[in-house]
């Protein structure tokens, strides 16, 4: 299986959020349904994929900022079989808490793979295991959701 990794392309002053699937295979970089807001877009800061409710199909969650409010962002794929841990949208994960090496092994010139760790709950299985029925190809078409509006008064 290859891994896919999404990147997010949020521009400051803009109302659309666009987002690209980045893949091992020709052509390695695919445009998605990018997210389009009403208002302005002042910044914007996707959280760790960590964070993401896998069970929900939750691929990426963020905070917007507005000139009036915060936002909070959910980033969700249609799936049929939601029961099963999602595996072509949950590669490893990397690890970013802990530092993968100290400065002075970088400066020697060491080079080390960050660790990773799996998003998948022990108690749910894997789509691969289950046939590729149900490897849908939805991993571009998101659904987002405003979760929480934050009024600033100033």
């Amino acid at each position: 299986m290859l891994v896919k990794k999404n990147i997010n392309y949020p521009s400051q002053g803009d109302r659309i959020i666009n987002t690209y699937e980045v893949s091992e295979e020709e052509p390695h970089l695919f445009a998605c349904a990018p997210f389009k807001m009403e208002t302005a877009l002042q910044g914007v800061s996707f959280l760790p994929k960590r964070v993401c409710d896998v069970r929900a199909v939750e691929v990426a969650r963020a905070w917007r900022l507005t000139d009036h409010s915060v936002e909070g962002l959910t980033f969700t794929v249609p799936r049929v079989k939601m029961e099963f841990f999602q595996d072509d949208l949950y590669p490893p994960t990397q690890v970013t808490w802990k530092p993968t090496m100290t400065a002075a092994e970088w400066l020697s010139g060491s080079n080390r793979q960050a660790e990773t760790i799996s998003l998948r709950p022990p108690d749910m299985t894997p789509c691969k295991t289950q046939g590729r029925e149900l490897f849908i190809n939805f991993s571009c078409c998101f659904i987002v959701v405003v979760k929480v509006t934050i009024v600033i008064e100033y």
